[in-house]
């Protein structure tokens, strides 16, 4: 790689001025110090002629921390500086292993041609416990003069340091244009074309973005194209998080990628692709290029930045290759560079393009991720003396290959349950968990997707799904994830008449936990499930209800597993009631098992029709979900809608958490009442208390007397009895 990458050392003695030149120019952010380092571990101690000094008894400890922290920082890829004197002929040697391993250029800022007296003068009048003794100075010196500096270090004096570590545009203007190519993931097809079609020219510059492997299906041709055009002066490569996994490929070590070492690696090998050849051009990549072309300043980076900063050698080389933000921020940054430089700055980079940006995300910043080894485009764009111009390319990828995330929906009805888990387990918005003594594993969407609702055609569909990763087979799977009215853009009411296709029914929302009782052919067993688990607490009430209903070894239970075994398989999804064991809002007088549907085990959701889910209930003797209203057409769903939302709202007379509306189609939206997302705020206040925290006054548009009250009545209970309170008792007692 092209060493941006900068390690510095200070050498010189003690008062020869390093840490006067780290304060001078604002360095200590990137600044490990030794000595800093020896007062975290031991304060001064007073010495036998009087004198206060930091002991040097930690120092083995100290320089162990140093090197660990150093470390860190190189991985990160920062511009990190040491602070010591460095006299002695050993203090280089634990460097350079760590220079090489992280791709540093190692530089010595050399202070040794301050006088000794000038040092001597200058250790005398720091604080006492700095001062180092006479005769420890004299053999520093001594050694100093002695050591001659390792060749693969570059001694640099420190007016040159400022100089060194600034990094100017370069011009290109003797180019006649400038081709910024994107992210090529292993797709070789839409490359040949582009070049088939604009050529290459030795006067125009080709600048490529980086992820040249990885997830496509052309990997070697890609990979031997590069060895036999990487050499091209006019060509510039830069450097992407998919280089990370071929670099371990030339070491012979494991990727931190399952698709690298399940297809990528294995294509490679075959090809007999040679690992020195590939370790000659990742060497020559680049982190980033900054160049100026007649009068337009551009930044291209593999991640792309929020803004030009003044110095781009403190940006670690992390940020140049993830971007600045998060991964799903990059339309944040781009609008964020725009809105920070002058006019004639621009951005280009890859990476990451979450939300389907367009190729000019922003003013002036231009996103070059296609998705083209999902089978979207190769993205590219030029810049001539006119300006830019986009040139895409239509990949040829069929992306039923990968193993990672797609981009659409799950396959079909009778897709792959192999591909699917690859599909799963590769996506980083789902956690996979694996069921304790079982082949079986649980796959949900993540927190941050919940929290920070970045739904997507395939997070929503990982919700409640147990799979058995040993033979591939659905064992029980719940409702893909649905929201609530208002929630989002297709489930607002004014866009709803759109949205569903009537007539749409209102089911009662019970306010339990879904469970879910599916069949594995690895155990030949049932299998009982709630949210991400069979073995937690709701897993267990669960199966203690269903052994009430259809006792093991009874005929009725293994009626129920073979029914639960045939056509491919399903899953009973319950409402569980415990109103002992888990109370919410709703007051139960006792527990049940209502049955809500019967899912078939397919990739794709389906469920049974309510004929076959009334027969089953029947045979276990519980009830099923209750129909609430029909809804003929959008008139008759807004009036119920508004009838329903009134906070003093009964369903038969008794208080209920909601209603879930479906379709005709089976599309399902959830309707909360007022009510109960009131006394879910108050029960949030319980809690925080219950935690040692305060209460807060929630945000309320109506009833915030009534809240006020109530919290008021928490607020009056000691600690211990709202210990194991909950909030349905409490509430009782507050409407006494």
């Amino acid at each position: 790689m092209l060493r941006m990458r900068k390690f510095l050392l200070l050498r010189g003695l003690p008062g020869s001025g390093k840490s006067h030149f780290v304060s001078e120019n604002k360095l200590e952010p990137y600044t490990l110090s030794a000595d800093g380092l020896r007062m975290l571990y031991g304060s001064p101690n007073l010495e036998a002629n009087g004198k206060m000094r930091i002991p040097a008894t930690n120092d083995r400890i100290v320089w162990q921390q140093l090197l660990q922290l150093l470390e860190n920082r190189m991985f990160r890829g920062e511009l990190v500086i040491v602070d010591a004197t460095h006299t002695h002929p050993r203090s280089f040697s634990n460097y350079q292993q760590l220079a090489n391993k992280h791709r540093y250029q190692v530089i010595c800022v050399d202070f040794s041609d301050v006088a000794f007296d000038v040092c001597n003068e200058r250790n005398n009048k720091r604080e006492e416990y700095k001062v180092v003794p006479p005769l420890e100075m004299k053999r520093m010196s001594e050694n100093m003069t002695k050591t001659r500096m390792p060749q693969w270090i570059t001694t640099i004096q420190p007016s040159e340091m400022t100089s060194f570590l600034n990094i100017e545009p370069k011009d290109v203007s003797d180019y006649t244009a400038i081709h910024h190519i994107g992210d090529l993931q292993g797709c070789y097809t839409p490359l040949q074309e582009y070049f088939n079609t604009y050529g290459i020219h030795d006067d125009e510059l080709y600048v490529f973005v980086g992820d040249y492997l990885d997830r496509g299906t052309e990997n070697v041709q890609v990979m031997q194209w590069l060895l036999e055009n990487y050499h091209r002066p006019n060509f510039i490569f830069i450097g992407g998080n998919h280089e990370a996994h071929l670099r371990n490929w030339t070491r012979g070590v494991k990727a931190r990628s399952a698709q690298f070492n399940q297809a990528t690696a294995p294509e490679l090998d075959a090809a007999n692709i040679p690992p020195k050849k590939v370790h000659g051009f990742l060497y020559q990549l680049r982190e980033m290029f900054y160049y100026t072309f007649y009068g337009r300043t551009v930044l291209v980076t593999h991640g792309g930045l929020s803004t030009l900063p003044k110095q781009l050698s403190y940006i670690n080389a992390i940020q140049f290759i993830k971007g600045a933000g998060s991964y799903e921020e990059a339309d944040v940054c781009d609008a964020s560079f725009a809105a920070n430089t002058p006019d004639n700055v621009y951005q280009v980079h890859g990476h990451r393009n979450r939300y389907s940006s367009s190729t000019r995300s922003s003013e002036r910043c231009f996103n070059l991720e296609g998705k083209i080894e999902f089978g979207g485009e190769l993205r590219t764009v030029t810049l001539a003396k006119e300006g830019f111009e986009e040139r895409p390319i239509k990949s040829n990828i069929d992306a039923t290959h990968l193993i990672v995330e797609p981009v659409g929906d799950l396959p079909g009805e009778t897709g792959d349950v192999t591909i699917l888990v690859k599909q799963l387990r590769f996506n980083k918005d789902i956690y996979e968990k694996a069921q304790a003594g079982t082949n079986i594993s649980s796959f949900n969407f993540s927190r941050d997707v919940f929290y920070k609702k970045t739904w997507d055609s395939f997070n929503v569909h990982a919700r409640g799904l147990f799979i058995n990763t040993a033979n591939n087979t659905i064992v029980a799977r719940s409702y893909e994830k649905f929201f609530n009215v208002g929630e989002r853009p297709e489930t607002q009411r004014d866009t709803l008449a759109q949205t569903f296709a009537f007539p749409v029914r209102a089911w009662v929302k019970e306010n339990g936990y879904l469970g879910l009782v599916g069949y594995d052919s690895g155990t030949d067993d049932l299998v009982f499930a709630s949210k991400s688990s069979m073995s937690s607490d709701f897993a267990k009430w669960l199966r203690q209800q269903f052994d009430e209903l259809a006792s093991p070894n009874s005929k009725l239970r293994n009626d129920i597993m073979l029914y639960l075994k045939s056509d491919g398989g399903k899953t009973l999804v319950f409402e569980a009631i415990e109103p002992m064991n888990d109370p919410h809002i709703i007051h139960y007088d006792s527990k049940a098992l209502i049955l809500l549907d019967i899912v078939n085990n397919n990739v794709t959701f389906s469920a049974a029709d309510r004929k076959e889910c009334h027969r089953i209930a029947k045979m276990l003797n519980c009830k099923t979900k209750m129909q609430a209203a029909v809804l003929k057409d959008s008139e008759t769903l807004q009036n119920w809608l508004n009838a329903v939302q009134h906070f003093d709202y009964l369903y038969n007379g008794s208080r209920v958490e909601g209603f879930v509306l479906e379709d005709a189609r089976g599309l399902m939206v959830k309707v909360k009442l007022p009510w109960y997302a009131f006394w879910r705020q108050m029960r949030t206040q319980l809690e925080r208390l219950q935690s040692g925290k305060k209460a807060q006054m929630p945000a309320l548009e109506i009833n915030r007397e009534l809240a006020k009250a109530f919290i008021d009545f928490l607020g009056n209970k000691s600690a211990e009895d709202l210990k194991s309170a909950n909030i349905i008792d409490l509430r009782n007692e507050f409407n006494e």
